[in-house]
């Protein structure tokens, strides 16, 4: 599953990505990506610190969902409950509104992960639900919507 020549940050950027496509064939539009932590400095430090791997809002039920994605690339390599608690620790309001956590992986969660997740409110979405929403037909039209969307949906966001 894993492809050869590519870093482990190649490989989540690309999951990312993917995970972006899918939620956008879906009713989600982008706000942001790879969003910096707040006191964080890449210029310094090398090292992949994000906040967030994505912000989309949700057109369907008008909310904001802060995205995780977790790519492991090995049936094996599950979720850890430390990971999901790492991802809980930094969700927030996203800018004063409120937002929903969601965690999605490539792979499965434990069963730890998946009692911490429904006790804080946390979606997740293992590999196999994730294949199953990338095949519901129709969804091109709304991905190419939500991109055309996305450019002006954080100010209009920041309005509300």
């Amino acid at each position: 599953m894993r492809r050869k020549n590519l870093s482990p940050g190649e490989l989540g950027h690309g999951f990312e990505n993917r995970v972006k496509n899918t939620l956008e064939r879906n009713s989600y539009v982008l706000i942001k990506k790879n969003q910096w932590n707040k006191n964080y400095a890449p210029e310094k430090d090398k090292a992949s610190k994000r906040e967030y791997d994505l912000v989309m809002f949700n057109l369907r039920d008008k909310q904001i969902y802060i995205i995780e994605c977790k790519a492991h690339y090995s049936p094996n390599n599950l979720v850890s409950l430390n990971q999901i608690k790492e991802f809980n620790n930094k969700l927030e309001n996203y800018d004063g509104k409120h937002a929903i956590g969601m965690m999605v992986t490539d792979t499965y969660f434990t069963i730890p992960v998946k009692r911490y997740a429904s006790k804080h409110n946390i979606l997740i979405i293992n590999g196999k639900q994730l294949r199953k929403i990338e095949k519901k037909p129709g969804g091109t039209m709304m991905s190419i919507a939500s991109r055309m969307i996305s450019s002006g949906l954080e100010n209009l966001v920041n309005k509300l």
